[in-house]
């Protein structure tokens, strides 16, 4: 659960992965268009691997703890509330403000720094002096900034390494020998084409981090599937075509045998790394059929929605579709399913997410 959480965080608006701010200044739009169409898909998303908890839980039997072994919603919210100013500002000056990510970034740790200051100010015991106080606080401000710069390391080795792999594929004409190979391979059949372009994003997320993997992939396949979408009588919007690359280059993370995010959370489950990547798959089989639904369905993306009633009807087929995929999967419903029950909420499933074959 939490590999199949933490990996759908980098689609989740209106704070995606660092691959979405790519992605607008690879399509030439702002990064609130990203985030408009990248809302919808994300948000169902996330409702679905609730629903497969809650799915889980049945089949396990599990309860909720009792009431009075229940934390204090109020006092845990107002505990941890002022976290929430810097994130709030973040949000404000990204899609209000419309600044650059880096700017954005940098202000709101600014914030978060007097933020922090403010709070242990407010926290502190009366006995506590204020230099005291400006003491503790200017060694968590460097502790701080030093996980930062560790943290970037990696981002920075990432990026780095995306742009050697892209300047060395279109120095070196791999790129163009590529396209070549896998036209030559699929022909004019998008089904094909689109089954080894989910191959490759997950081949190279294998060894690329997911921002450098988007790269890669939306450098040699986005114009491609788009012009072979056109020759099979498909409109394939750009915006659609770049979603599907970043959504199958982060579930490389999760498929063994090279998953990192199932690595990371065997390492604190204690668990088999492989075992929990493939429970992860089964988990993100929701994630991995939505780029193929907004492919052909632009209305899952908010493309085409005329008005506000006709995206509370693509929000609610949408949202049906999903859940009841996600019952599919886990051959659970009120109780275990049958395999011919399982067929029947696979076809239910897709009539609501792909509608226009059912409702028009």
């Amino acid at each position: 659960i939490e590999v199949s959480s933490s990996v759908n965080g980098q689609i989740m608006p209106p704070v995606m992965g660092a691959a979405a701010f790519v992605m607008a200044s690879f399509i030439g739009v702002t990064y609130f268009e990203i985030v408009k169409h990248a809302f919808l898909p994300a948000i169902i998303s996330y409702i679905a691997l609730f629903y497969i908890s809650h799915l889980e839980a049945l089949k396990l039997g599990l309860k909720g703890l009792d009431e009075k072994d229940l934390p204090k919603l109020k006092e845990t919210f107002i505990a941890g509330l002022h976290f929430l100013i810097p994130i709030f500002i973040l949000i404000y000056l990204l899609v209000y403000m419309r600044l650059t990510a880096s700017y954005s970034i940098f202000y709101a740790t600014i914030s978060l720094i007097i933020v922090n200051f403010i709070n242990k100010l407010i926290k502190s015991p009366k006995e506590t002096s204020v230099t005291e106080n400006l003491n503790g606080w200017i060694k968590e401000t460097i502790v701080g900034l030093e996980k930062g710069a560790f943290n970037m390391i990696a981002v920075g080795v990432a990026i780095a390494t995306a742009g050697v792999i892209v300047g060395a594929v279109g120095s070196t004409g791999l790129s163009t020998n590529l396209i070549l190979v896998i036209e030559s391979i699929a022909g004019d059949n998008v089904i094909i084409l689109i089954a080894l372009t989910i191959l490759l994003c997950l081949l190279l997320g294998m060894g690329l981090p997911t921002t450098a993997n988007y790269v890669v992939v939306a450098s040699l396949m986005s114009m491609v599937l788009v012009d072979v979408g056109n020759a099979s009588g498909y409109i394939f919007p750009i915006i659609a075509v770049h979603l599907f690359v970043f959504y199958f280059g982060l579930m490389a993370d999760v498929t063994p045998p090279v998953g990192l995010a199932s690595y990371a959370a065997a390492g604190i489950s204690g668990g088999d790394p492989l075992r929990t990547g493939m429970q992860a798959i089964w988990y993100s089989l929701r994630t991995g059929v939505l780029p193929i639904v907004f492919l052909f369905n632009h209305e899952l993306l908010l493309i085409g929605v005329e008005n506000f009633w006709h995206a509370i009807l693509v929000i609610i087929t949408s949202l049906i579709g999903i859940l009841v995929f996600s019952a599919a999967t886990q051959a659970w419903f009120f109780k275990k399913l049958r395999w011919f029950e399982i067929i029947i909420f696979l076809f239910i499933s897709l009539s609501f997410l792909s509608p226009e074959y059912v409702l028009n």
